[in-house]
């Protein structure tokens, strides 16, 4: 059974299905319904996508109605990874793995993703965290509390950033973007680089991690800068390369915290 999402319309290819297809359904509906639930971005869902028997396609919504358009922005890339994260949790949680594989065409910048859907999996705890989690977070639009972020859960939010190959620092100049920097802990996601496929995975980085902070009840709110703050990198004194402050993260308490569950 093939049913293709395409700007918020399907169309279903019937067939008798299977109870194999059954259960695969149910998943990609789950995951689809919570990859939509992308929290502060400032455009509507600039994403859709196209589901086949064996795959998810992510796409710009734009380049797929209109092919050639103009290019996204870097705040429209990093939220259409945040929506690509969330699929993917979406699938674990439910029992699928799968394969992610961004910008599959290289004559079709609009098409962000292809992920394939591979065979069942027990969820683990952290799956189950992230997931639930998801429901429960919300930009923090009130300032926050002095109360400190406690440094397992710094560290924590550092691994959940490279667990999808980005780092998580502190920043020193947390009023770059302009905005009150009364938060206990700022942080940077940095890359490599600045290109299209850096944004992607920077958008997975930062959704991974505030869903970690909601997870372990701590707010958070972020901003994404129009331009990319490029950054020497240096090792023992070193300079090693430069990176790029794709997302500011302000970490903290405050009223509005809203999980229970730790992570």
């Amino acid at each position: 059974m093939t049913t293709r999402f395409v700007l918020g319309r399907s169309i279903r290819v019937e067939r008798q299905p299977t109870t194999e297809d059954l259960a695969t359904d149910g998943q990609v509906r789950i995951a689809l319904h919570v990859a939509n639930r992308v929290q502060g971005t400032h455009v509507a869902r600039p994403w859709c996508f196209e589901v086949e028997d064996d795959r998810v396609e992510v796409w710009l919504e734009s380049d797929r109605a209109w092919p050639g358009t103009m290019p996204p922005s870097r705040e429209v890339r990093v939220n259409c990874g945040a929506a690509i994260f969330n699929l993917r949790t979406g699938l674990r949680a439910s029992g699928r793995s799968s394969a992610t594989h961004l910008l599959p065409n290289r004559r079709r910048p609009g098409h962000l993703a292809t992920v394939w859907l591979k065979g069942a999996r027990p969820p683990a705890f952290a799956d189950q965290a992230l997931y639930r989690a998801i429901a429960h977070w919300r930009p923090h639009p009130h300032p926050f509390d002095r109360r400190p972020v406690a440094p397992n859960i710094a560290g924590a939010l550092i691994r959940a950033a490279r667990a999808e190959g980005l780092d998580l620092i502190q920043s020193h100049d947390s009023t770059m973007d302009g905005r009150d920097a009364r938060a206990p802990l700022v942080a940077e996601i940095v890359s490599r680089g600045d290109t299209a496929l850096d944004q992607l995975h920077a958008g997975q980085a930062m959704q991974r991690v505030l869903l970690a902070a909601t997870a372990s009840g701590v707010s958070a709110s972020y901003s994404i800068p129009e331009e990319a703050v490029r950054k020497h990198r240096t090792t023992r004194g070193r300079r090693d390369g430069d990176t790029y402050s794709q997302v500011i993260i302000r970490f903290g308490y405050g009223l509005a915290a809203v999980s229970k569950t730790a992570f």
